[in-house]
C-alpha cells in the first residue's frame, strides 16, 4: 500500500538479504552456541538500525482470515511487545507436519515467555480452503496453539511467502525479522528466539486468551488411518473369526475388530502418544499408518508404520509383545541406507507391505516425498535368528 521511497525498497531487500545471509550461516556452520549469539545479536542490532516503511507491512490481521481454535487476536493488542513466529503451513504437506512436531517441542520450552506460536493456515487446493477440513487437521495432529485460516492468502502474500513450510518471526512492534524455509531450522529458530528474548527490552509474557476447543470427536475411533482384512485359517489360531486391523491414528494404537460386527477384540498401545516397547498394555505409538500382517511359522506378525516416530514397529500376537524393527524415533533423511534395526533412521514411513514370507521377510516402507520429488522406498531384511 503507499508509495514506497527509494531507499524504503532498498531498506527492505537488506534486511531481507541480511537475514538469508544469517539463516543460510546457520544451516551451513556447526557454530557453538556463543558464536551463534553473537551472529543473531548482530543481525538485530543491524536491522534495527535500517529506517524501514513499517506501513509496507501487514498492522494487523486482515479481515478475511478465519480465527480457528482461538478468539481474534491482534498485532496491536494481544499480541504487541511479543515475539511472534507464523508458521505457514497446509495440512497435506508431510513437511508442515514435520514443522508441527518441531513447534510443539519449542511451544513446551518457551511455555510463559514472551514467544507466541500461530498457525498460518494456506490452502494448495480448494478443498484445504474450507475451515472444517482445516478444524479436523487440528485436532488430529494436536495443534495447541491459534491457527489462521488464510483461505485467500492475503498474509501469504503480504509476507512475500513462497514455499511451505515457512516459520516468519516478526518483532514485537509486528514488524517481520527473519523466515526460515523447509526444514531442519528448529534448532536455529531456538537459538534465535533466545538471543530475541535477551535483545529486545520490554516484552510481554502475558498470557493470550485460552484456546477454544474446535470439536469433540466421538466414537471408539479417531481418525483412522489404515485397515487390512485377516481370514480366521491365517490367524495361526489367534482369531476363531475373519477379522479387520485398523490403525486407530488417532488414539495411538492398534485395533483388531470382528469383521462381522465391528467389536473390538484386541487394543494394542496404551493410547498416549510416545515411543515405547512393550507388552500390549504398555507399548506406544504416534500416529500410526500403513499396517500389514505375515505369517512366522506357527507365530503371527503384525507390522506397523509409526509415522511420527519414524519408524517401522512389529506386534508378535503370541508373546502379545510390541519391538521396533527399524528406526530411532527421530526424523532421518538417510538415503544410503545399510544400517540395522533401531541405528536406521528415516522420515514419516506411511505404509509397510511384505514383499514375501521365505525364511527372509522382506519389508518395503514407503514415505511420503521430502525434499525429492519421487516417493522414496526402502527395503529391510528381517532375518529369523
Amino acid at each position: 500500500p503507499g508509495v514506497w521511497k527509494f531507499e524504503d525498497l532498498i531498506n527492505k531487500r537488506l534486511r531481507k538479504n541480511l537475514g538469508e545471509d544469517l539463516v543460510y550461516q546457520l544451516r551451513k556452520f556447526r557454530f557453538n552456541e556463543d558464536r551463534k549469539a553473537s551472529l543473531i545479536t548482530s543481525f538485530l542490532s543491524r536491522i534495527s538500525s535500517l529506517p524501514i516503511d513499517k506501513s509496507s507491512y501487514p498492522r494487523e490481521f486482515p479481515a478475511n482470515v478465519t480465527w480457528i481454535n482461538s478468539p481474534n487476536l491482534q498485532l496491536g493488542q494481544e499480541l504487541k511487545s511479543k515475539l511472534v513466529v507464523l508458521d505457514f503451513w497446509v495440512y497435506a504437506c508431510i513437511n508442515c507436519l514435520h514443522i508441527l512436531q518441531e513447534l510443539t517441542d519449542l511451544e513446551k520450552e518457551f511455555a510463559g515467555s514472551a514467544v507466541t506460536f500461530i498457525g498460518v493456515h494456506c490452502a494448495k487446493f480448494d478443498n484445504e480452503r474450507e475451515s472444517k477440513s482445516l478444524e479436523a487437521a487440528i485436532v488430529r495432529y494436536n495443534v495447541h496453539h491459534p491457527v489462521v485460516n488464510d483461505y485467500e492468502g492475503s498474509l501469504w502474500n503480504a509476507y512475500q511467502v513462497h514455499c511451505w513450510p515457512t516459520l516468519l518471526v516478526l518483532g514485537p512492534d509486528g514488524t517481520p525479522l527473519i523466515q526460515f524455509r523447509d526444514e531442519g531450522n528448529k534448532e536455529h529458530l531456538r537459538s534465535f528466539l533466545k538471543v530475541a528474548l535477551d535483545y529486545y527490552k520490554d516484552l510481554s509474557a502475558e498470557p493470550l486468551p485460552p484456546l477454544t476447543k474446535v470439536f469433540a470427536p466421538s466414537g471408539p475411533l479417531l481418525f483412522p488411518s489404515k485397515v487390512v482384512f485377516l481370514a480366521f485359517e491365517d490367524s495361526q489360531g489367534q482369531f476363531s473369526e475373519d477379522v479387520l486391523i485398523v490403525s486407530d491414528a488417532g488414539n495411538n494404537r492398534i485395533v483388531v475388530l470382528a469383521a462381522a460386527d465391528g467389536r473390538i477384540l484386541v487394543s494394542i498401545g496404551c493410547g498416549d502418544a510416545g515411543f515405547e516397547d512393550g507388552d500390549f498394555e504398555s507399548c506406544a505409538f504416534d500416529s500410526p499408518q500403513g499396517i500389514c500382517w505375515a505369517k512366522d511359522g506357527e507365530n503371527l506378525l503384525i507390522f506397523i508404520a509409526d509415522a511420527r516416530n519414524h519408524s517401522i514397529r512389529k506386534v508378535d500376537m503370541t508373546a502379545r509383545y510390541v519391538t521396533t524393527v527399524a528406526g530411532n524415533g527421530k526424523k532421518t533423511f538417510d538415503f544410503k541406507a545399510g544400517k540395522v534395526g533401531r541405528e536406521q533412521g528415516m522420515a514419516s514411513p506411511w505404509d509397510v507391505v511384505v514383499a514375501d514370507q521365505t525364511d527372509i521377510l522382506s519389508l518395503i516402507h514407503i514415505s511420503e516425498p521430502t525434499r525429492q520429488a519421487e516417493i522414496s522406498y526402502a527395503v529391510f531384511c528381517l532375518k529369523k535368528k
